[in-house]
């Protein structure tokens, strides 16, 4: 078993706290569960620390961008002001020269998303990029022991983002387009289409999932996955069940495929990119309380008009989130322009 060098006195390492008002749920996800799949209700900051003192901290913000917490008038100059803001030391400690290699070749991504690009996917991304950088320089490994083969299990280097696919938008909103003008056929059809697309969604979502290897958003984006599959498999079957349901288990699609919509939208960052998902969220949502409480019916021309209305707005928002997200990339300075080490 190799040894490893003792702590020096200048290193780096992250620490975590508690999201504020979430701390009742930390027996829920703050385990080895909730770590490895980063869906903890904690805040991850990488600090470098010298002696007893920090002299700097970086973490990722809602805004998609890095931060300190002296941004937000929270003044952390030592290991006991450390803790006074509610943070605890996790993890190993690793070389400040790594950590300022890796914050100059890490890529950010090209948004915030709670579910698939927040501050931990962030930390375990430079946590990475720090374990391979001190292998290339022969750097020797600080603090604990770390299981061999851990530090390059299946991990493949990428800014995770929310899929965005510019076929899947342009296909709903010709959907949309043939709907309005053809209401009443939109309406008999409505199941049918509306299924289709959301299984297909669904579906592309999973391949994303798994062949974007970003296992630390695999359970965010699989969990919309199976939103996205239940609702086009009871859309499907709501056209075998009896006439007294009037569009019930459509209804029901419909409010919890537009309010997963809603909620990616109000957590993610930065806000605008993020408005047409929660102008769609809406729509579905109102469709569908339109549905269950009978105020149309499910074949007829008001609901047909509705529902192409809301994939062109569904499509729409798909193009203008790839869109602005690819426009913020062009323009933003390199990921390194922020350094641990002054």
């Amino acid at each position: 078993m190799p040894e490893h060098a003792p702590t020096p006195a200048r290193y780096c390492q992250f620490a975590k706290r508690f999201l504020d008002g979430f701390s009742w749920l930390a027996p829920l996800t703050n385990n080895r569960f909730g770590d490895a799949l980063n869906i903890e209700f904690v805040h991850e900051q990488l600090f470098l620390i010298e002696g007893d003192r920090v002299l700097q901290n970086i973490g990722y913000s809602e805004k998609g961008t890095r931060f300190s917490e002296s941004d937000f008038g929270k003044s952390i100059d030592s290991l006991e002001d450390l803790l006074h803001n509610g943070y605890w030391l996790v993890g190993r400690p690793y070389h400040p020269e790594a950590a300022k290699q890796a914050l100059e070749e890490q890529k950010d991504g090209e948004y915030y998303s709670f579910f698939s690009n927040q501050c931990q996917d962030w930390a375990d991304r430079l946590k990475r990029n720090m374990e391979r950088i001190e292998k290339e320089r022969g750097l020797p490994r600080l603090g604990t022991e770390v299981k061999a083969g851990e530090c390059d299990r299946f991990w493949k280097e990428q800014p995770p983002t929310v899929p965005a696919s510019v076929v899947l938008g342009v296909v709903a909103i010709l959907l949309g387009i043939g709907a309005c003008l053809s209401p009443v056929v939109a309406a008999e059809r409505s199941l049918f289409v509306l299924g289709a697309f959301f299984i297909v969604s669904g579906i592309s979502d999973i391949i994303y999932a798994v062949r974007g290897h970003a296992w630390s958003q695999f359970l965010g984006t699989m969990f919309f996955a199976a939103l996205n599959l239940g609702a086009g498999a009871a859309m499907l079957a709501d056209r075998s069940v009896a006439a007294s349901w009037a569009g019930g288990l459509t209804g029901i699609a419909l409010a919890i495929n537009g309010s997963s919509r809603v909620l990616v939208a109000v957590r993610s960052r930065p806000f605008r990119q993020w408005i047409g998902t929660l102008l769609s969220g809406l729509g579905f949502v109102l469709v569908a309380i339109l549905l269950l409480t009978h105020y149309i019916g499910r074949n007829g021309v008001p609901f047909g008009l509705l529902i192409g209305f809301n994939l062109i707005i569904a499509g729409a928002s798909t193009l203008w989130l790839r869109w602005t997200a690819a426009r913020a990339a062009a323009k933003s300075p390199p990921s390194g322009s922020q350094s641990i080490c002054r």
